[in-house]
């Protein structure tokens, strides 16, 4: 039995834009896809590896050509929870139908409301692109998380990012900033954790990394705003990355995590080992197959 629940699948490491605090995955940046026909292969067999979800992530998922037709595969063909991270920039009536059809859950980067701010992050002027196509999204029955990295002591972005998801009904994911190789390089600011304090309904400690703050507006519409203060999403990293999530890169190779690209530090006990082996053969015997 495979001891990961969800394969986060890197399509790409190109994107559309270029954030000041992207780590790209853990990927080295360049323009590699992923091979379409070896990772249809791999969610077809799934009940080899029994993951429970699927995220599709990057670089920027949106840049992969066949980012509908994977889709709409992988929910046709396996019967595993389906999640997209996108800038939202791409995002377009095509895909979100898809989305939709497939109830796949929706993450969105929000780095900000602000086009000056969003352009520092991001170099690009695409903010209001972002907010039509957000509204596009909230037109349709998706669920639709929005993702917020909080990089900047003197930012407040943080606050109209909340008021924004009251405002539309989206819960909220908070992020502490990392750097490239996995380095925590801010801590989650007091100000934002006595602001959520102070106007929460409800204060629940995961005791994962992760505190949920449930919040009110005045019509009184509730969302979930999470603070994450573990990169991996749990105070015990090694649980994290043995038990939880694995990458699979564009050149299929496999990742247990962005902080390390290797698993002999963090892979234990004769099962897991014999697990990974197992789907890195599978996958490297594939890919040998087709290019070498």
């Amino acid at each position: 039995m495979n001891t990961w629940r969800v394969l986060r699948v890197l399509l790409t490491n190109k994107c559309n834009l270029d954030c000041i605090y992207c780590h790209n995955e853990g990927q080295k940046k360049g323009r590699d896809d992923i091979d379409f026909s070896l990772l249809t292969y791999l969610i077809q067999n799934n009940n080899i590896w029994n993951f429970q979800k699927i995220f599709f992530s990057g670089g920027e998922p949106l840049t992969y050509k066949k980012i509908n037709d994977i889709i709409l595969f992988t929910h046709k063909n396996s019967n595993v929870d389906i999640g997209l991270v996108t800038n939202g920039i791409y995002l377009n009536n095509k895909l979100l139908e898809t989305i939709e059809l497939t109830h796949t859950h929706l993450i969105i980067s929000l780095q900000s409301l602000e086009p000056a701010v969003y352009f520092e992050v991001t170099k690009q002027d695409k903010i209001e692109q972002l907010l039509n196509n957000i509204k596009l999204a909230k037109e349709k029955d998706i669920k639709i998380t929005l993702n917020h990295v909080l990089y900047n002591d003197n930012d407040i972005s943080y606050q109209k990012v909340i008021e924004y998801a009251l405002e539309t009904n989206i819960d909220v994911k908070l992020l502490p900033y990392y750097d490239a190789i996995g380095n925590r390089q801010k801590d989650v600011p007091s100000d934002l954790l006595n602001y959520l304090s102070k106007n929460s309904l409800d204060v629940i400690d995961t005791k994962k990394g992760r505190t949920e703050y449930i919040l009110s507006s005045k019509s009184g519409t509730k969302i979930n705003v999470s603070v994450l203060n573990s990169f991996c999403l749990t105070c015990n990293k090694l649980y994290c990355r043995n038990y939880s999530e694995i990458r699979l890169l564009p050149d299929f190779t496999l990742q247990p995590c962005i902080c390390k690209p290797s698993f002999n530090e963090n892979i234990q006990g004769e099962l897991i080992t014999k697990n990974i082996e197992k789907i890195s053969q599978t996958l490297s015997q594939l890919y040998q197959r087709k290019y070498l």
